[in-house]
């Protein structure tokens, strides 16, 4: 099953709970940065999460939300690709280090545990 992701989709990213992604409680550009040989940054589409549970672990990670419209009003594709054990995992194709600053300060910190 394909989803066309849509500009008012939230897509979720896990977020590492280390230093260099947090700088006095704010997530920094770091976190959003494609590295070499990516075809572009894993999310997760909120929407066709069954468990969010499942997404997060606040031992070692947290989770993000952005709305998918902030990369498309960038030029950027937002395409489900699911992959084995996942079928929400979507990417923000392409390099996002030119828009890494915005997703980061569009990015609202969750937690679905409360």
């Amino acid at each position: 099953m394909s989803y066309k992701i849509e500009p008012t989709d939230w897509l979720l990213r896990r977020i590492p709970n280390k230093p260099n992604f947090f700088v006095n409680g704010r997530i920094t550009s770091a976190c959003f940065k494609t590295h070499t040989g990516e075809d572009g940054l894993s999310v997760d589409i909120e929407k066709l999460v069954e468990d969010i549970r499942e997404k997060y672990n606040p031992a070692t990670h947290s989770l993000g939300e952005i709305l998918a419209k902030l990369p498309m009003d960038e030029g950027y594709e937002c395409r489900h690709d699911p992959i084995e054990g996942n079928s929400s995992h979507a990417l923000i194709v392409g390099d996002t280090r030119k828009i890494a600053k915005k997703l980061a300060r569009s990015c609202k910190l969750i937690n679905p545990l409360e």
